[in-house]
Order: C-alpha cells, then structure tokens, then sequence
C-alpha cells in the first residue's frame, strides 16, 4: 500500500449513485506525484473546514 499521509488533496468528488467519493491528491518527495484515493460502499459523508490546500491526515 502507497503511503499517503501528508499528500495534499486536489479534489474530490463525491458519486451518491454508487456510493462512492474519491479524491485525487499530490504526494512524493517534490509533491507532484498524482494519487488517486477511492472510498467505495459510503453510507454518508461530512467534510468541515474544506480550506485550499487541505492535508490528509
């Protein structure tokens, strides 16, 4: 599995239809490398505080 902590999220998008939210992140020494991340099977979701620049935690 490809460590994602401290990647920095791009954007996502959320599917109601097929239960999905995925978002696409930079990560790597230099940040630039793309990582897709992919939450299937979501009942429900809340995102507080969505500022530019976000980090995962």
């Amino acid at each position: 599995m490809q460590n994602i902590h401290d990647n920095e999220i791009i954007s996502y998008k959320v599917d109601l239809q097929k239960s999905k939210i995925t978002f696409q992140t930079l990560g790597g020494k230099d940040n630039s490398v793309p990582v897709m991340i992919e939450f299937i099977d979501v009942l429900a979701h809340m995102f507080e505080t969505q500022l530019q620049g976000s980090i995962n935690e």
